[in-house]
């Protein structure tokens, strides 16, 4: 069952596992920006619902351009922050974040 409150856009349990979720907006001029607010606000959830396992997943509204490709080997390799994303309706995600959230296939 999916919950909310003020803090967490989104937070699940599925097989045991805790998943945090921070929803952004994005164009092509701000998602750097956006992903930076997203990054410390899932760390500060994580911390201030005292999950520290859980699996932090930043979502945001469009692929990212070209030129913030960057962004996806630091989030995903980097931080372990699994980088979801819309796909025209349906979400999109590497390779690597699919199998770490099965429930999106």
């Amino acid at each position: 069952m999916p919950k909310a409150n003020r803090y967490v856009d989104l937070s699940a349990r599925c097989d045991g596992v805790d998943y945090l979720f921070e929803m952004k907006s994005t164009t092509e001029d701000n998602p750097h920006a956006q992903i930076r607010r997203g990054i410390s606000q899932l760390y500060e959830y994580r911390y201030i619902q005292n999950i520290p396992a859980a699996k932090l997943v930043l979502v945001i509204e469009n692929p990212l351009p070209r030129r913030f490709g960057w962004l996806e080997d630091y989030l995903v390799q980097d931080r372990d922050v699994l980088l979801v994303w819309d796909g025209n309706g349906s979400f999109t995600c590497p390779q690597s974040v699919s199998t770490a959230l099965p429930f999106l296939n």
